[in-house]
Parts: structure tokens; C-alpha cells; sequence
């Protein structure tokens, strides 16, 4: 008995292209998905690399500024506290020298 798909002259038979057909079909849909998931793959990793490299920039931009803003305020508390130094140093002195004409040999050992 034939079967019902071939035809009498037909050399290959219709299940045999359907099948042919239906494996060429599903080999390009499944180049076709994996292209996608590597083109999704790159777009995704680029796109995670610049959104973290520019987040790793900022945080480094603003440890820096922090950091600078910081010794900032620290060398000029220093400067402050050397300048009051001076100055209640000076006072000190003005009491203990109250004549101008002592005034050129007033020293502090140690101190500059």
C-alpha cells in the first residue's frame, strides 16, 4: 500500500521535503535566537560597563574632593592656630617687655 503523501510521480516524497523544510525553518529560527541573545549579551554588557565605569568616576571624583576639602580645612585650622599662637605669644611678650627699646632682643627658644 502507499502511503497517502506520495504522489506517483514525485521521486521524493512530501513528508520528506515537509521534514527538509521544517529542519531548515528551525535551524534559522535557532540562528536566529542565538545572534539575538549574543547581540543582546554585548548590548547589555557595554551598557553595564559604561553605567559602572562612570559610577566608579564619580565616586572617585568625589572621594577626591572630600579628601581635598578636608586637608583644606586642616591647613588652615593649622595656620589659625599658629597665627593665635603668635599673637598670644607677641601679647605675652609685650607685657613681660613693656619698653620698645627691649623689643629687638626678645626671644623664645625653640619657637620660629
Amino acid at each position: 500500500k502507499k502511503p497517502i503523501w506520495k504522489t506517483s510521480n514525485d521521486s521524493v516524497s512530501q513528508g520528506e521535503r515537509f521534514s527538509a523544510s521544517r529542519k531548515k525553518r528551525t535551524l534559522t529560527l535557532r540562528l536566529v535566537f542565538v545572534s539575538s541573545m549574543l547581540v543582546a549579551a554585548a548590548v547589555f554588557g557595554g551598557l553595564a560597563y559604561k553605567i559602572t565605569s562612570d559610577e566608579q568616576d564619580n565616586a572617585a571624583t568625589r572621594t577626591y574632593e572630600s579628601i581635598a576639602t578636608s586637608a583644606l580645612e586642616s591647613a588652615v585650622a593649622i595656620v589659625q592656630r599658629k597665627q593665635d599662637g603668635a599673637e598670644s605669644l607677641a601679647t605675652m611678650w609685650s607685657y613681660a617687655f613693656p619698653s620698645a627699646s627691649q623689643w629687638p632682643f626678645v626671644g623664645f627658644r625653640g619657637y620660629t
